[in-house]
């Protein structure tokens, strides 16, 4: 394998078509690609990076693909759809999906500070407020007095 320098063929190569594989195997080696170098892709040993600094970062592809973030074992993080809907992982397991005219999520969702709700909250499992549950034709409340 022959091995060159920037500077022994900067002059020698315009257009150059890569037929396999192309390794750039030093840890701190830079990518870059634009006429002022506005896309760079690096990897520095223990992390890789995509920058670009004109602005956005797009992925584009066609109509039936998916786009995956998965870790180091191949275990889903995040995947996304041209259709818009979207599902973040958690230990491989789906926690939050989105999908037109919806989100669902798995697990518990904690909120601190107000929630602002528009629409109906519809809960088929009960509803707990402060000593007060709300299930089916059923208000339970676990001490005091309830005035109406």
């Amino acid at each position: 394998m022959a091995t060159f320098t920037y500077e022994s063929i900067k002059y020698a190569l315009k257009n150059p078509t890569v037929t396999g594989s192309l390794s750039l195997t030093d840890d701190g080696a830079d990518l870059y690609i634009g006429a002022d170098n506005d896309l760079q892709i690096t990897h520095s040993g223990s992390a890789g990076t995509i920058d670009c600094a004109t602005g956005n970062l797009e992925l584009q592809v066609d109509a039936s693909a998916v786009i995956s973030i998965k870790d180091e074992d191949g275990d889903n993080m995040a995947t996304f759809t041209s259709n818009g809907a979207s599902v973040l992982y958690h230990n491989n397991t789906a926690t939050v999906s989105t999908v037109s005219g919806g989100t669902s999520l798995t697990g518990t969702l904690a909120v601190s500070g107000n929630t602002t709700l528009s629409g109906n909250f519809t809960c088929d499992g009960g509803v707990s407020v402060d000593n007060i549950t709300i299930d089916g034709t059923e208000i339970d409340l676990s001490s005091g007095d309830l005035t109406l």
